[in-house]
């Protein structure tokens, strides 16, 4: 198994960072939906180390990428449409986010696609997710390789699936405003457990757990959800699985979820 590392140049500190992952369990079991069924997660340490095997319907792949290497490198990868919009961001960090996610991704892709990465073609789906454009793929081969991107400042992440997937990850940070963001977005128990701890920590843990659930479980469905991550509700410690979700999306163990937690070296802690 490929262990996470940066992709460029050496190993360096990076802020505290929470991630997660949803995975559509529709069809991966032959006997029926159960949220026990292992899903077979792999971490690569380069985007371009899967070999040229695609994922299959239970595997997951993830890729982090740390703040280091050239920023020209990375841009040869993308489209020139992405290169453009690159070039739009005010801030050299959001600079660095958006091409080093979409350059990782792409660098996988290539991999798998025998293709050069910023020749790949890809397409927005209706509720904003990436996909391969089914017009040059087919639409069989676009459905059989799943991918979600996230990035943030300092940190990024690439998942590849054979099922739909979403991935998230966010920079762990004291918000002055979570408990109203808790009130605003999330199921009503997150915020009584919320109040009911002590320790910031815990708060801080308690809030990033349920964002980067709820962001990965919207990406995993292709969806926009305009009122926060309201009607999913998940347990509170390990391990992450869903307790309530709107029927649309259902039932709970449809899905399956899992965290992690960047450390400052580069550790991971996959729950």
């Amino acid at each position: 198994m490929d262990t996470m590392m940066p992709t460029h140049g050496k190993s360096q500190l990076l802020p505290d960072h929470a991630a997660a992952w949803a995975l559509d369990g529709l069809g991966i079991d032959s006997g029926g939906l159960d949220s026990a069924t292992p899903v077979r997660l792999r971490r690569l340490h380069d985007p371009a180390s899967p070999g040229t095997r695609w994922p299959l319907k239970d595997d997951l792949w993830l890729w982090f990428g740390a703040q280091t290497g050239s920023q020209a490198d990375l841009a040869a990868c993308l489209s020139d449409a992405e290169r453009d919009r690159a070039a739009r961001f005010r801030f050299a960090q959001d600079r660095w986010s958006y091409t080093s996610a979409h350059a990782g991704l792409r660098q996988l892709l290539g991999r798998l696609l025998d293709e050069a990465p910023h020749r790949i073609t890809l397409h927005t789906l209706p509720g904003g997710k990436p996909g391969l454009c089914p017009v040059r793929y087919t639409a069989r081969r676009a459905a059989a390789l799943q991918f979600s991107i996230s990035h943030s400042r300092g940190l990024v992440a690439v998942a590849v699936s054979g099922s739909p997937v979403g991935v998230d990850v966010e920079p762990i940070r004291p918000l002055a405003d979570m408990e109203h963001m808790i009130a605003r977005f999330m199921a009503p128990g997150v915020l009584t457990a919320f109040r009911a701890m002590r320790s910031p920590q815990d708060r801080m843990a308690l809030f990033y757990r349920n964002w980067t659930l709820g962001e990965a479980l919207v990406k995993a469905m292709g969806e926009v959800i305009g009122e926060g991550f309201g009607h999913f509700a998940f347990t509170p410690s390990d391990p992450a699985l869903l307790t309530a979700i709107p029927p649309l999306w259902g039932p709970v163990e449809r899905w399956r979820l899992g965290q992690i937690e960047v450390g400052a070296e580069s550790r991971a802690r996959a729950a």
